[in-house]
């Protein structure tokens, strides 16, 4: 198996198993909805993402491309709400049933000719060819990114647990990568660069976001263990 087809797989697991670990120990704080979903999303993502690199032409790679485009929005709006409900921050009552009518515009959008023109050959198998909306379709997902980020950096300063500013640091940090990632996925689908980086920021998101999962999951886990050795298992 090349390192093109190991990598996304690698994302698909981790963030499949930080999505087990969230859901079983209750993780994520006051927004543990939108943080799954951010995991599920996250893990889709990369499950299309290995789709399309497995996949030997170029119209069944852009297929699958649509896919990961109509997930992406979806994303943005996932950690917006996460940060919004992480962080006890107020909005309008009407404000997160907009955010995610305006995420499903975008994911209709999104896998249409108008910001996924096609599939272009790069060095390593396919890469998405962008439309004309192309770039105000990222711009309109990535304020609502920089919203997240702001929300969870002024968060970074409150009197609040080490436990819940570690969650704040590590989820902050994770998505970071993630959307640099996904920023040299464009400049390589211009040929400004010979690879894609998008699913290596996955995968530095799912590693950074394990950290506060599996620091605080870390006394369940010892008492499993103990049970296991106790029954002899």
């Amino acid at each position: 198996m090349s390192l093109y087809i190991a990598l996304p797989l690698v994302a698909v697991f981790m963030n499949a198993t930080l999505l087990a670990l969230a859901v079983l120990r209750r993780q994520g704080g006051p927004g543990l909805r939108p943080f799954t979903g951010l995991l599920a999303g996250m893990g889709l993502w990369a499950l299309a993402i290995l789709a399309m690199r497995s996949s030997p032409v170029s119209g069944q790679a852009l297929a699958w491309e649509r896919v990961a485009f109509a997930i992406f929005p979806l994303i943005s709006m996932l950690f917006l709400h996460f940060a919004l409900r992480f962080t006890g921050a107020r909005v309008p009552g009407r404000f997160i049933p907009f955010a995610y009518a305006l995420a499903l515009a975008l994911s209709i959008i999104g896998p249409t000719s108008l910001v996924l023109r096609g599939m272009g050959e790069i060095p390593f198998g396919f890469g998405p060819v962008p439309g004309p909306l192309f770039l105000p379709w990222m711009q309109v997902m990535g304020l609502a990114v920089i919203a997240g980020f702001v929300l969870l950096a002024r968060f970074l300063r409150s009197p609040r647990s080490r436990d819940e500013r570690d969650m704040a640091l590590y989820v902050l940090l994770g998505v970071g990568c993630g959307w640099l990632g996904a920023g040299t996925d464009y400049l390589a689908s211009v040929k400004l660069l010979p690879y894609s980086g998008g699913i290596v920021g996955n995968i530095l998101f799912a590693a950074l976001v394990a950290v506060p999962l599996v620091r605080s999951g870390l006394p369940y886990l010892r008492s499993v263990a103990r049970r296991a050795r106790a029954h002899g298992l």
